[in-house]
């Protein structure tokens, strides 16, 4: 009980002072960004008691209008990817600018369990984004099996270096090849 009248009261004076992005209709759903920080946070019990709260999985976050499935997947969050997926958050909700889906994000930063587990939960491969969204560059909109290609071949020319070079880039490169693999075998 002490928690909840805290937590009321902090709502209360953040609604008050005109703070945050809080309901103030609603003392008890907390502002999207809390979603947001537990998701790169990789914090799945604050997911999961802030979803408890009312505050709808699939809510867009912050500046950048991106879903917390969006934002634990591009900080390989695997908690709180599994947490949201639970909930039911959609893994084809695309950032409004470019079109960039969760799945996308985590095939191209290379996070081979967290593409698993969007693929187990019907994340459309097939689906294309375009990495600019003022399109000044002219990027051709791609799935994310074509980034996570682009980006392996641009990692390999960084990697041609020193010894030292090489090893930095190994682990990235090696993270991109088991995406590449997950995507391949879907693809199938």
């Amino acid at each position: 009980m002490k928690k909840n009248s805290l937590l009321n009261c902090v709502v209360i004076f953040f609604c008050i002072m005109g703070l945050s992005g809080m309901n103030c209709q609603n003392q008890q759903i907390p502002s999207g960004d809390s979603l947001w920080g537990a998701a790169i946070n990789n914090d799945a019990a604050t997911i999961e008691k802030i979803i408890k709260l009312g505050l709808p999985v699939n809510q867009l976050c912050g500046d950048s209008l991106r879903t917390p499935l969006y934002w634990a997947a591009a900080f390989g969050s695997t908690d709180a990817v599994q947490t949201l997926l639970d909930a039911q958050a959609d893994p084809n909700v695309r950032f409004i600018k470019d079109d960039e889906t969760p799945l996308a994000i985590a095939a191209i930063t290379g996070y081979p369990d967290i593409v698993q587990l969007l693929l187990e939960h019907h994340a459309d491969s097939h689906m294309k984004c375009q990495w600019d969204p003022e399109r000044s560059l002219q990027l051709p909109d791609q799935t994310a099996l074509e980034w996570a290609l682009k980006r392996r071949s641009d990692l390999q020319k960084f990697s041609t270096g020193g010894e030292d070079t090489k090893e930095l880039y190994a682990g990235a490169l090696q993270k991109l090849d088991e995406v590449i693999t997950l995507l391949e075998e879907h693809e199938r």
